[in-house]
């Protein structure tokens, strides 16, 4: 962590020419100069010959170019929890970025400077960056092998000397020598982000709320945590209205469900089109991981095949939009269904409930018109799904693979089954993602 804010205080000092933190100044010319190499950066003399003068490095950034980068850093709306407001570090006007912290950095080298150099830098100097960024998270992986760390072992050494032909010798110090240890570091130490400290750089700043006396700090945290320890222990017993429970893990954790607002805290009540209907039912019997659903989805599939003489693609599609109405017959000629079958065949009620936020699995997703009045954006949303892709509707043999999609959240919809189950759907806008030159998407 120390490592990659030393790097990016040195990369964001140097592009945006910072007092005191730029590594290009008369001094590293004059390195330049000692050595013999860089012509074109060696300082000149100035016209009265009492001073020194630079001209322009390739990295350096024109007034108009500052401003385009650190309008990248100050618009950026980052999901709920992942990172602080980086926004509030960045000055615009000066154009200057400082007060961000480690984990700030972290999340600036990792996500951030890729895109505002690409907005910002000529491509000479966007490509190592990008290519430093992507580094940097697959040194980070969660799961990382052995054969990766070789690889990134290679592409850190090449990005380093992309860096020696952009940046003057001033620019590396220790720190960015140590990028090239990183991975040796890995291999005898394990995953990284098993070892970092920004956890245990956390857990200080919490104790550090427990002081009440200055004059006696450690006293003040010492009596904070046993404070909490036992108002942890009791909740464990008494967090259901006065029950006791004897179990130690019995505290209530975060509950999966809506996001209210202060005017409408269980959402507003809405009425399905029946196209929206029809959409969601299909959707959720086709995701809903029943295995009488998946045995049923099979027959109907195998029906449709042997029925219909016709092109593959109007067969799938076939399958597609009648299943619903076919199940629902199918269920009801059965004696012993189940009751999650039953509603599942029957379809949802139509009055269900829109919200503007909603939490699921621990994943918190909020809708593009609550996210424009916040500083965090938590509507972007992701899907690799297992699709059937056909060129045409004449042909016959169809790709099987995963697909992504990508788009915002429009609308989140709680459906009910009937007092049986309710499902949280999300309505999203879908928008085409294209690969730029330099591998990023847009």
């Amino acid at each position: 962590m120390h490592i990659e804010k030393n790097v990016c205080d040195n990369i964001l000092g140097t592009i945006l020419n910072l007092s005191g933190k730029s590594k290009d100044h008369v001094k590293a010319r004059l390195d330049l100069q000692e050595i013999g190499i860089r012509k074109s950066l060696h300082p000149l003399s100035s016209a009265d010959g009492k001073n020194l003068e630079i001209r322009a490095a390739v990295f350096d950034l024109t007034k108009k170019e500052k401003e385009i980068f650190l309008t990248v850093l100050k618009n950026t709306k980052l999901p709920y929890g992942c990172a602080s407001n980086i926004s509030r570090y960045v000055n615009v006007a000066e154009r200057k970025i400082q007060g961000y912290k480690s984990h700030d950095a972290h999340f600036i080298l990792h996500y951030l400077l890729q895109f505002a150099v690409k907005k910002a830098s000529k491509p000479e100097v966007a490509l190592p960056m990008i290519r430093f960024s992507s580094f940097l998270r697959g040194l980070w992986s969660k799961v990382i092998r052995l054969d990766d760390l070789k690889r990134l072992q290679e592409e850190i050494i090449e990005i380093v000397c992309h860096f020696e032909m952009i940046f003057t010798p001033a620019f590396f110090d220790i720190m960015v020598h140590l990028l090239v240890h990183l991975c040796q570091e890995v291999e005898l130490g394990g995953p990284e982000h098993l070892r970092n400290m920004f956890s245990i750089e956390r857990y200080l700043g919490k104790l550090k709320t427990y002081v009440r006396n200055r004059s006696k700090p450690e006293g003040s945290i010492a009596e904070g945590y046993l404070a909490e320890e036992c108002i942890t222990f009791c909740s464990r017993f008494l967090y259901d209205e006065g029950a006791v429970n004897n179990s130690l893990y019995s505290a209530p954790t975060q509950v999966d469900g809506h996001i209210g607002t202060r005017r409408n805290r269980d959402g507003k009540t809405i009425r399905l089109k029946e196209a929206d209907l029809k959409a969601c039912h299909r959707y959720i019997l086709f995701n809903c991981g029943n295995k009488e659903i998946e045995k049923l989805i099979e027959d109907h599939q195998a029906l449709v095949d042997n029925l219909e003489n016709s092109r593959r693609y109007k067969r799938a599609r076939t399958h597609t939009e009648e299943f619903c109405n076919w199940l629902k017959g199918e269920v009801g000629k059965m004696e012993n269904a189940s009751k999650e079958l039953k509603v599942l065949a029957l379809g949802p009620n139509r009055m269900a409930k829109r919200f503007t936020g909603y939490i699921v699995n621990g994943f918190r997703f909020h809708t593009k018109f609550r996210d424009s009045r916040c500083t965090t954006q938590n509507s972007g949303v992701f899907l690799s799904a297992e699709t059937t892709s056909f060129a045409s509707s004449k042909d016959e043999n169809p790709i099987i693979g995963h697909v992504n999609y990508y788009g915002s959240i429009e609308e989140i919809v709680e459906v009910d089954f009937w007092g049986e189950l309710s499902v949280s759907c999300l309505n999203v806008a879908g928008t085409k993602k294209k690969k730029t030159h330099m591998g990023l998407l847009e």
